[in-house]
This record gives structure tokens, C-alpha cells and sequence, in this order.
């Protein structure tokens, strides 16, 4: 093996190992970041003519668990579910009123209530 073929070799590992650095220090940076998956490098031996020409860098793949990741969709639309209910009761109580505003629904209720005993009395 020449010096030329083992710089080539080197350089092939160093690049391989720089890549797998990046990606751990991505990995570490985003491990708390919503959707985020874990990433890993596939390296394989190349080989030339029979001999060891170094590290190839096959590719990246991400690893994601998809039973949590389901999971969080169906917390995600049930949460978004029960907000839209939230709101739509907010804004017919906010239209109805409360058993203690004035001119809210109950207390006509209560108001035609009185007026028919008293008709009633009469």
C-alpha cells in the first residue's frame, strides 16, 4: 500500500467520522425538539481491486418510533378537539349569560316566572 492510498484511506475515515459528529451534535442539539427524529450514519468498507480503499458513506437514516408518534397525533387532535369545545361553550355562556347577570336567559326565565305567578294570583 502506498502513502498516496493511505492518506486516501484516512481522509475517507476522518471524513466518515466528522459526518457521524455532525449528525450526533444534531441529534443532541434537537432531542428536545417537537418532531424531531434520531438520525445515524451507514458507513460501509470500500474496497478497490481487492484492497481496502477506506470508508464509504452509504447514507443517513432516521430513526423515528411510530407508535409514539401516533400516539401523539391522537393527543394532539383530542386536545384540539376539546379547545373547540371550550371555546364554542365560552361563547354561548358569554351569549346566554350567567344564573346572576341581569338580562341573562335565567334570570328572564326567572322575571316570566314571577310574572306568571303573579297573573296567576290576580
Amino acid at each position: 500500500m502506498s502513502l498516496t492510498h493511505s492518506l486516501a484511506n484516512a481522509i475517507s475515515g476522518m471524513t466518515a467520522a466528522s459526518r457521524r459528529a455532525e449528525i450526533v451534535s444534531s441529534n443532541v442539539a434537537n432531542a428536545l425538539t417537537e418532531g424531531y427524529a434520531r438520525r445515524e450514519l451507514e458507513v460501509t468498507a470500500s474496497n478497490v481491486g481487492g484492497r481496502g480503499a477506506g470508508v464509504q458513506i452509504i447514507g443517513i437514516n432516521r430513526y423515528v418510533d411510530r407508535a409514539v408518534l401516533s400516539d401523539r397525533r391522537l393527543a394532539d387532535a383530542e386536545l384540539d378537539g376539546a379547545s373547540s369545545r371550550a371555546q364554542t361553550l365560552t361563547r354561548l355562556e358569554t351569549i346566554i349569560g350567567t344564573a346572576d347577570d341581569d338580562g341573562s336567559l335565567s334570570s328572564r326565565i326567572a322575571e316570566f316566572e314571577a310574572a306568571l305567578i303573579e297573573a296567576g294570583s290576580d
